[in-house]
């Protein structure tokens, strides 16, 4: 059971940001308190109806580190087989920069700085890995990397080591200190961000699905429930698979049709797995005009079970599903 409830909370594709802001010299934690809230909301217009695959973009206050020295906003955002969500979050960065115009914001994900690794054949032939931490920002929209030094001159401007966040932050508001990337690299790195917002109904992906109406209602009122459904059919195992053959709960009667909106990732994750029919379930004839319906209904039907099974009481508040 652990090994399914790890699949179910975890996962190594992560992307993590950091947004910078100038604070007031008191009240700073009250002060992003206010300022998360009101991003978020100018957010909200892309947010609202958005689907995540793992975990939605967050905004929490980080205190007490050493580096930077004062408080700052934080999030980390799981995204699975969904290379779209990071890029996604990329493009609300770029909208934050936008209206704050003196947030200076850090993104990396596993890979590191993976707008780097986008402009590849672009940069500069000093810049590697190696060096390039606490380089790479967004600001005001576009990319910018701290130059290393080329001249004695400028390295008391301008470290040749490693930076620090509160060092580099104050380089990127120095006006006498060129960090704005070339349009090559600028183009390069950013050009995935810059298919959103549009992308996001091209991502929407809408089936028929046949499942309890207690499901249908949920799923109306919280399209993004759909996510951990899929996830937990996708990375079931022997265990889950021997709750779902029992299907204690499940009433056919109450069943009806209706149309559940995926994004193209989940849709695929979900029509390409391969399952028996629990013993509950009569599906239809495979050529009737109504068996992908019942189909896909009984894999996000086989997700309650598995969760309920899997996770017990530690997870119930997390899932809402009731057959």
């Amino acid at each position: 059971m652990e090994s399914m409830f790890d699949n179910l909370l975890s996962s190594v594709d992560a992307v993590v940001y950091s947004i910078y802001f100038p604070l007031p010299t008191s009240d700073q934690i009250s002060f992003l308190q206010e300022i998360s809230t009101l991003i978020l909301s100018d957010l909200n217009q892309y947010l609202n109806e958005y689907i995540w695959q793992k975990d939605p973009f967050e905004l929490r206050i980080a205190k007490n580190e050493s580096d930077p020295s004062y408080p700052f906003l934080h999030g980390k955002t799981r995204f699975g087989d969904c290379i779209d969500d990071e890029w996604f979050i990329v493009f609300l960065l770029r909208q934050i920069s936008l209206k704050y115009k003196e947030t200076v914001i850090s993104v990396s994900d596993n890979d590191g700085e993976f707008l780097l690794i986008e402009a590849a054949k672009q940069l500069p032939s000093w810049l590697d890995p190696s060096n390039s931490e606490n380089r790479v920002f967004i600001y005001q929209n576009e990319l910018h990397i701290i130059p290393l030094p080329k001249t004695p001159a400028e390295i008391f401007n301008i470290p040749a080591g490693k930076l620090s966040i509160d060092k580099a932050v104050e380089l990127i508001h120095n006006d006498n200190i060129n960090t704005k990337a070339n349009v090559n690299i600028q183009l390069a790195a950013l050009e995935k961000s810059n298919e959103f917002p549009q992308k996001i109904q091209q991502n929407i992906h809408r089936a028929r699905c046949h499942i309890p109406r207690k499901i249908a209602h949920a799923l109306y009122l919280n399209p993004q429930l759909v996510a951990p459904a899929v996830e937990a059919f996708y990375t079931r195992d022997p265990i889950a698979l021997k709750a779902c053959q029992k299907m204690e709960n499940f009433t056919p009667s109450t069943s009806i049709t209706v149309t559940v909106k995926f994004t193209k990732t989940l849709y695929a994750q979900a029509i390409s797995q391969q399952f028996h029919p629990p013993k509950p379930f009569k599906l239809p004839a495979s050529n009737s005009k109504k068996f992908k319906a019942a189909e896909l209904g009984m894999k996000l039907v086989s997700y309650n079970v598995i969760i309920r099974s899997v996770a017990k009481d530690h997870l119930k508040t997390l899932f809402v599903f009731s057959v």
